[in-house]
């Protein structure tokens, strides 16, 4: 999240920047986004019927006023018993391939969510909460709403 966040910063002088990255974590593995279907498929069998962390890194900077702000943020999901039938369709889907862990909660994926422990927007990969807190410590931001 920082390295994603120093690089566009140094190109806008002056400017906060964000910077996040999910992976999601099962069983000690990192998953990050899969390469293919046939990782995808993989992937959400390594999760089927289990809890599992999602990570996002998060990075809040403005170089010129010398302000970083780096913080993870954890939430547990847990996904149901999954078919093959029901594994290859959401892959056939496209969804999965640019997701960390191989699904989306946002979207058609939500249909694997049993439940969820923490903040949800962490698992839609960027934790809204905790980045308006981080606006606000920076001083990018004088007030939310």
């Amino acid at each position: 999240a920082f390295e994603k966040a120093y690089s566009v910063a140094i190109k806008y002088d002056g400017k906060t920047v964000i910077g996040a990255d999910t992976i999601v974590v099962t069983d000690g593995e990192i998953l990050g986004k899969p390469e293919g279907e046939s990782m995808a498929k993989i992937m959400l069998q390594k999760l089927s019927g289990k809890k599992h962390k999602v990570l996002t890194g998060l990075c809040v900077l403005n170089l010129k006023n010398k302000k970083i702000l780096k913080k993870v943020v954890e939430s547990f999901v847990v996904i149901k018993e999954l078919t093959l039938k029901e594994i290859d369709s959401y892959v056939a889907t496209g969804e999965p391939l640019d997701k960390a862990g191989s699904y989306a909660i946002q979207g058609i994926g939500a249909f694997l969510v049993r439940d969820i422990y923490g903040s949800y927007s962490n698992v839609v990969g960027l934790p809204a909460c905790e980045l308006i807190e981080m606006l606000l410590e920076i001083e990018a931001i004088k007030s939310f709403p």
